[in-house]
């Protein structure tokens, strides 16, 4: 008898020091999902799907699926500025990439750019190190600011209207005054991290509700766990110390008290990138040595140190806490699962986000702005003129628009386009239209646009019989028969009687060409120099061009 309970005490002995083991080791050996150019600077998960958005220090903005979906990285267009830090929209439609002076606002479904959320000083100087969208949708909260003013600004939607929720003058002793994390408890507060203080924000009033001191240091990276009773500020550098003095003890607020506790430090490593789990159990920070530091928030110790090799430039958690992405300052993405997860409470769904709409256009949209400024829209042709009548003429397929809002209700559409000859032209900006107009017809632009699209391999039997089809998208074709004459340039298919001009330009003579571009081939109109076409095939980029016959 004394012996079986030997054994059952060694037994739960045993089970009890398993679990804790699993405890001390919380992430799994990782797994690389993508090697890249140019540093990643932030991550965030898509709500809802196996995706993963990343912004690279090149200013490349991408989504990655995660297996078991797999895929390939996939780009944005329109975003051309470093990114330091990411948010998608509740429900997972729009993708904010905060950089040096601005915030650009993208379409998770056109992989488009959709406004270019402006400041009163958006110059390079000020940048937005944080970025939020609200829990109900209806606004962006950004953070960041200059050396001697940190700045929380809110952007409602879908109207853009911006305004300043916090100023925070230049620190007296010169110490850094820009505000690097943002958070929203489940109250409605909004939590702003500076260097030394916490503030607590009434984000309809811009009020502070309370303040809380922190350690002096600069905090990074901010998470707040689901139940928003617990905060994870990692630790960038003391503010006291040396140039190059840095410290990795990261710090945890709890609430609802606000109590601060310093988590110790790993003397040997310097870290400045940290996340929380969902669940408020762990706290992890990247090193630059490539260490993951794990952190029990509960007690404070550091549990676990997960090598990857390369210095930790992002972080984020899966929405359920199954999954840690990593990002290096040399293009890597790594995904560790976590064992055990720590998704939190599931919580209320969130009420329907106050995303921005499709248009619902007229057939044709008129808008006049200052001086001469005006974008006509009118059968998917766009007449655009900026405030000295400079012009851009073109099928709206040729256009790349972003929204930039101004004082009061006006907003300036700024163009990118490409030439009849699939050349860019300079960027257009048609200043002081009227906002409530002016967004609807951005959105619709960025929907017609096929600028920045992959191009689709087409085959020419395809192309040649139903060229419809293809009205408006960026097509590669391959083996093409191209004639590049003085004054009618075509592409030809045997037995067909149908011909496309072309942009293709270079010495005259017939080739054999591969290459890609955008196909204006709508039924009823005429194409070409002697309009006799049934569409022009507006090459942007040439592969490949072999001489067939004659030069």
């Amino acid at each position: 008898m004394r012996s079986r309970a030997t054994g059952t005490a060694l037994l739960v002995f045993v089970v009890l020091a398993l679990a804790a083991r699993a405890d001390e080791r919380p992430l799994g050996d990782p797994r690389l999902l993508l090697e890249g150019p140019g540093p990643v600077m932030a991550l965030a998960f898509r709500p809802g799907t196996g995706e993963l958005a990343a912004g690279r220090g090149d200013a490349l903005l991408e989504t990655v699926l995660i297996p078991p979906e797999g895929g390939a990285a996939k780009p944005f267009a329109g975003h051309f500025r470093t990114v330091h830090a990411l948010a998608w929209s509740p429900d997972g439609t729009l993708v904010a990439a905060a950089g040096p002076g601005r915030v650009s606002l993208l379409s998770g479904m056109s992989r488009r750019l959709v406004a270019i959320l402006a400041t009163e000083t958006p110059d390079e100087e000020r940048s937005f190190y944080a970025v939020h969208f609200s829990a109900d949708g209806a606004a962006i909260i950004a953070a960041g600011g200059a050396h001697d003013a940190g700045e929380v600004h809110q952007f409602d939607l879908p109207s853009l209207a911006a305004r300043r929720l916090l100023v925070l003058p230049g620190d007296p002793a010169g110490g850094d005054s820009r505000v690097y994390g943002l958070a929203e408890t489940p109250g409605g507060e909004l939590l702003a991290g500076a260097t030394g203080d916490l503030f607590a924000l009434d984000p309809a009033s811009g009020e502070i509700r309370r303040r809380i001191d922190l350690p002096p240091v600069f905090h990074r990276d901010m998470g707040l766990s689901n139940r928003g009773d617990r905060l994870f500020l990692s630790t960038w550098e003391d503010a006291g110390a040396e140039s190059g003095e840095l410290e990795t003890g990261p710090t945890v607020v709890d609430f609802p008290g606000g109590s601060v506790r310093r988590l110790a430090g790993v003397a040997e490593v310097t870290a400045d990138r940290g996340a929380i789990s969902p669940g408020g159990r762990w706290g992890v920070l990247g090193t630059r040595e490539g260490e993951i530091l794990v952190f029990d928030l509960a007690s404070g110790r550091l549990v676990q140190r997960a090598r990857i090799g390369s210095p930790v430039t992002a972080l984020a958690f899966a929405a359920d806490g199954a999954s840690l992405a990593a990002g290096t300052v040399y293009g890597e993405i790594h995904l560790f699962p976590l064992s055990p997860a720590d998704p939190g409470p599931p919580g209320a769904p969130s009420p329907s986000p106050a995303v921005l709409p499709a248009p619902d256009l007229p057939p044709a949209s008129d808008l006049s702005g200052e001086g001469r400024a005006r974008v006509r829209v009118e059968d998917r042709w766009v007449e655009a003129f900026d405030e000295g009548g400079r012009p851009a003429i073109g099928p709206a397929a040729l256009f790349l628009p972003a929204l930039e809002a101004e004082g009061g209700d006006r907003a300036a559409l700024v163009l990118d386009y490409l030439t009849e000859w699939g050349e860019k032209g300079e960027t257009l900006r048609a200043s002081g239209l009227p906002r409530a107009e002016a967004e609807p017809l951005a959105r619709y632009l960025a929907e017609q646009s096929a600028i920045e699209d992959e191009a689709v391999p087409v085959s020419l039997e395809d192309l040649f019989a139903d060229p419809a089809r293809f009205d408006g998208k960026k097509i590669r074709l391959a083996g093409v028969r191209a004639a590049v004459e003085f004054e009618g340039n075509t592409l030809s298919l045997a037995g067909s009687d149908r011909t496309f001009w072309h942009t293709l330009g270079g010495d005259t003579g017939t080739f054999e060409v591969a290459a890609e571009g955008i196909l204006l081939a709508r039924p009823g109109l005429r194409y070409g120099h002697m309009g006799l076409n049934d569409g022009v095939w507006v090459v942007t980029r040439e592969i490949e061009r072999k001489a067939v016959e004659g030069r």
